[in-house]
């Protein structure tokens, strides 16, 4: 089932009403309180405290790049896992919901807490669970967090309602109007061994050869076996999201969700192809799935090896699939994470090859071949790039002048600013525009102020009305805000 096109006139209205209202808060002039409110904030630029009171009250748009189970807090976690009293060994911290048959000495939640206190054990899970008291002794900071998710992820998969409604009543005290979260994976299932070990082995060889004609024609004939299958799945897949929507009652005065769906690419080739194309079906067919995404820490040995086969996945389905939106973690790199030749040439194939409409974090983009070209060419299709500050100071070590936020500013290419994992990375949204004003003078109010209509302007919101009512709720609480902040 297709989505229902939009009338030609409705969208032309809805983008004329987009770009007016960002002309008017954003262009020449600016009002009397607009002015007073860029004033006071360059008189605390080097104090956080006040910084967080601001943004804390001002309207922050969306938050377009933002992971379900990484934005839980992990206390919910926790608590969830002692009211299932999950089987745990204390000595590897690891959980089971059922009799564990593996090695350890295994005992129920509620047993442990009575040997040393249920403090300590909530403690102990929560350090485990997420970036809490984080010291390089424990490891890299990079594994450390992308090793997080298999240790809850038994808990969060018991919370996909709690965490909606958690996720939905944080974005509304944190003046969110809009998330893009990635909630649930497309995973194809019933991908027979026997061909699924066929398919691989002549994957990687054309990957070798880089042969895109052979490529695609091995992809048509894997598509075309795998299509009814598919295609059932998507639709299984499709039902649980929307059911799940409407129960939880996500869309509501002041506030919208809308979701992506995603695939990992550390699973052997065949299988992504096959998560890929299950993807791609249901965001051509829900009006609430508005994007694609493909996750997984981008230096692991598989995604490094396949990236090549990833990018013309993704251009062999988005020709089958033009109105199929989808963002792209890309560039989550830095100079010693991995070989100086993969910095070269991700974002530009993301892009160039993919035909990426977002880029999520592109912390390697200065290291590009030709990358003044690249970010010309983002500029001009309207690439628009997910910064996420916090996310990358954790997880990559990169900060302050080392980051690339203001090398993409000054090169005019679209930013948004998110949060990517809040609850992992004991964060929020409010966080990353407190760590921009206070790190980067360069953005001035009524910069910023542009970052928070760009996280509307460039979200996958289909429909231009939604967009556009968007777009003038952000009007209102602007007006709102500066006159308090004028007052």
């Amino acid at each position: 089932m297709k989505k229902p096109k939009v009338p030609s006139l409705f969208i032309v209205l809805g983008i004329c009403l987009i770009q007016t209202s960002l002309l008017a808060q954003v262009g020449v002039g600016g009002g009397k309180p607009e002015r007073r409110t860029a004033a006071y904030l360059e008189t605390i630029r080097d104090y956080p405290v006040a910084l967080t009171a601001f943004f804390q009250a001002m309207p922050k748009g969306g938050d377009l790049h933002h992971h379900f189970s990484g934005s839980i807090y992990t206390e919910t976690l926790v608590d969830e896992a002692f009211r299932r009293d999950f089987y745990i060994d204390p000595g590897s911290l690891r959980v089971r919901d059922l009799p564990p048959t593996e090695a350890g000495e295994w005992l129920h939640l509620s047993e442990w807490a009575e040997q040393i206190g249920k403090y300590e054990v909530e403690r102990r899970l929560l350090r485990h669970w997420s970036a809490l008291d984080y010291h390089a002794s424990q490891g890299t900071s990079y594994d450390d967090f992308f090793d997080t998710f298999d240790r809850f992820d038994l808990a969060a998969d018991q919370l996909l309602k709690a965490g909606l409604a958690e996720i939905k009543n944080r974005a509304l005290a944190d003046n969110i109007l809009y998330i893009e979260t990635m909630l649930k994976r497309s995973s194809f299932r019933g991908l027979s061994a026997d061909s699924a070990l066929v398919w691989n082995r002549e994957l990687l060889r054309i990957q070798e050869s880089q042969d895109t004609a052979r490529l695609y024609h091995l992809l048509s004939d894997i598509q075309a076996q795998l299509a009814a299958s598919s295609a059932a799945q998507a639709v299984v897949y499709q039902a649980t999201i929307e059911t799940l929507h409407q129960e939880m009652g996500m869309d509501s005065d002041g506030f919208v969700m809308r979701y992506q769906d995603y695939i990992l690419r550390v699973l052997p080739p065949a299988k992504v192809f096959a998560d890929l194309f299950t993807s791609f079906q249901v965001c051509q067919a829900s009006p609430l799935v508005v994007g694609v995404n493909i996750v997984a820490p981008e230096h692991n040995p598989v995604a490094l090896r396949d990236y090549w086969l990833h990018m013309h996945f993704y251009r062999f389905l988005s020709r089958q699939f033009p109105e199929v939106r989808y963002a792209m973690h890309a560039g989550e790199l830095c100079l010693g994470l991995t070989r100086p030749e993969h910095l070269r040439w991700h974002i530009q194939s993301a892009i160039a090859v993919a035909g990426a409409h977002r880029i999520g974090h592109g912390v390697d983009v200065a290291f590009e071949a030709e990358v003044f070209d690249l970010l010309d060419q983002m500029r001009r299709k309207g690439v628009a790039v997910e910064i996420n500050l916090k996310s990358n100071e954790f997880i990559l070590g990169v900060s302050g002048q080392d980051h690339p936020v203001q090398l993409y500013w000054q090169e005019g290419v679209p930013i948004v600013l998110s949060s990517d994992d809040e609850g992992v990375l004991r964060t929020n949204l409010t966080e990353q525009y407190v760590l921009l004003a206070h790190r980067y003078p360069i953005f001035s109010y009524r910069d910023i102020k542009k970052l928070v209509y760009q996280s509307i302007q460039y979200s996958f919101i289909e429909d231009p009305l939604l967009k556009s009512a968007l777009i003038e709720d952000l009007d209102r609480r602007f007006e709102y805000f500066e006159q308090k902040i004028a007052r």
